[in-house]
């Protein structure tokens, strides 16, 4: 699924809450012995935290007894309007992470709770078509291809190569492959994300440029997700410190992490060195955890 299913998964869970809450404080407001038993605690609570800091003693003493009273009487009011106190404060599903989904930018224990309960109506793999069946794959240098990368699904992500590259002209089905691989892995209950390579820099412009109080989760996501998959590496536009800087970042600690990252592209080596220059082409061609799966000969299947 997109980190964008999961992030309005958590809103709704968060407006339905305040939904709530706004309810009681409304219907509160409306009584005249409340607003008035409401409007002179929180002048009492400016004396006291005033005389707290003033450190008085005798005046915070007896302004704190004042308070107790008033509370109890507040108490009595909104039980005699049919309203509980926890009614008016602020409620969540997740106490933990107040139904955002982090807690100190880690993914909450309600997380995986979330994501599978979104994965069974809105998985990103939910059109997605499985690995071929062998006896109808036209092509007999697709057919070992697919053997292959149906074999490494199977075993994800208990794998030593990390990174998986699917080049070659279009038309070839690497497009077809990389999502029966991510279908494969979301089936077997791992976190997914799945992106063209425009969409993925579109959101990166987003959160480059972007409030910080707006930027969500993105980055975490593409960080901590189980797989991610990009694909048409190489269509997306160049943006000034954006695409290269984001990509490079992204690919960098999913790499330092041990996360599985598959992309499809259209270039051959040497142009994605040119296109992305070295920083990047080493996170994509490191020894040992990454393969280029060339699709190179096998014919337009469209065509066909």
């Amino acid at each position: 699924m997109k980190y964008q299913d999961i992030e309005r998964y958590y809103a709704e869970v968060r407006n339905k809450h305040q939904a709530r809450r706004n309810y009681y404080v409304e219907k509160a407001n409306e009584d005249a012995d409340f607003k008035e038993l409401n409007k002179q605690k929180t002048a009492l609570s400016l004396r006291l935290y005033r005389a707290q800091f003033e450190e008085d003693e005798t005046l915070v003493s007896s302004l704190s007894e004042e308070l107790s009273v008033l509370n109890q009487n507040i108490s009595a009011r909104l039980s005699l309007l049919g309203i509980a106190e926890k009614d008016l404060l602020p409620s969540y599903d997740c106490p933990l992470c107040k139904d955002t989904g982090y807690v100190m930018e880690k993914p909450c224990s309600c997380f995986e709770k979330a994501r599978k309960i979104l994965l069974k109506t809105e998985g990103v793999s939910k059109n997605f078509l499985p690995f071929y069946e062998e006896e109808n794959i036209p092509d007999s240098h697709l057919k070992q291809i697919a053997k292959s990368v149906r074999a490494y699904a199977q075993k994800f992500p208990q794998t030593t190569l990390k990174t998986l590259v699917f080049t070659g002209q279009t038309g070839t089905g690497k497009t077809r492959l990389l999502q029966a691989y991510v279908k494969t892995a979301e089936e077997k209950g791992y976190s997914v994300l799945y992106f063209t390579a425009s969409e993925l820099t579109s959101e990166f412009l987003n959160y480059h440029t972007g409030k910080f109080s707006e930027r969500g989760n993105l980055m975490e996501r593409l960080l901590t997700c189980d797989l991610l998959a990009i694909d048409d590496l190489g269509t997306e536009p160049m943006l000034k410190n954006v695409t290269k800087e984001y990509l490079f970042s992204v690919l960098s600690t999913r790499a330092l992490r041990g996360k599985h990252t598959a992309f499809t592209t259209n270039l051959s080596l040497s142009e994605v060195l040119t296109r992305y220059e070295e920083r990047i082409f080493s996170r994509l061609s490191e020894k040992g955890k990454a393969q280029w799966i060339s699709f190179q000969g096998i014919p337009d299947l469209r065509l066909k």
